[in-house]
């Protein structure tokens, strides 16, 4: 095999065959099985390379836990935890769920307006989740206008008011969802502009804030 193999650095190549002995690299690659040293294209003027192994797809020790089958009930330390490690719904609640660890189960929230997403096991936008009693409409309470007013005003979103806040107005998506957003002091949402202005600017909000700009209850 190495003498084939030397006999193709020494000699003249053409189209990866030796015009003197008539050894092709094909004819070395099925001699051994493989080539170790060479591969076509080191002979077409790139470097030659050694043979490497395909790389492979590793999972974090958590997302392995994760992935795990879930444990029958009557096996379970905490009946909160179907695995040991991993976070998982307070069915009661859109926005707690349960940080197990080791079997054994903690409640923790989510930030402000998120709620918690059994599939993705992340906090996100009610208006992004897939749980249907979880989503922005039933969340906030409120109703987007109809996908066809959209056009008229940000193409593919419209912005609508609080019903009792003037700092705050929804975002309506072309799913039909909300999302709140809100505007910093002295700004009041502007419906007919649908930007946040001054709030002495914005009928009806024009004694939202007090004179040391708290809110007005």
């Amino acid at each position: 095999m190495w003498t084939l193999v030397f006999a193709l650095l020494t000699s003249s190549v053409c189209g990866g065959t030796d015009l003197e002995a008539g050894v092709s690299l094909d004819d070395v690659a099925r001699s051994s099985g493989k080539n170790p040293l060479l591969s076509r294209r080191g002979l077409d003027g790139e470097p030659p390379f050694l043979d490497q192994p395909e790389p492979t797809q590793t999972k974090s020790l958590f997302e392995i836990l994760a992935d795990s089958p879930e444990a029958p009930e009557s096996e379970r330390v905490d009946p909160n935890c179907p695995k040991p490690f991993g976070l998982f719904p307070v069915p009661s609640s859109c926005t707690r769920f349960y940080h197990c660890r080791k079997g054994l189960s903690g409640i923790e929230e989510c930030p402000a307006n998120t709620v918690f997403e059994k599939k993705s096991r992340v906090c996100v936008h009610p208006d992004q989740s897939n749980r249907t009693d979880c989503v922005g409409s039933k969340y906030h309470n409120v109703s987007c206008p109809p996908k066809e007013f959209y056009d008229a005003r940000f193409g593919d979103h419209d912005r609508i008011p609080h019903p009792s806040d003037c700092s705050k107005f929804f975002i309506c998506f072309l799913n039909g969802q909300p999302r709140l957003g809100s505007c910093p002091y002295p700004m009041a949402f502007h419906p007919d502009l649908g930007f946040c202005q001054h709030y002495k600017h914005v009928r009806g909000c024009e004694s939202f804030y007090d004179e040391e700009g708290k809110k007005k209850v």
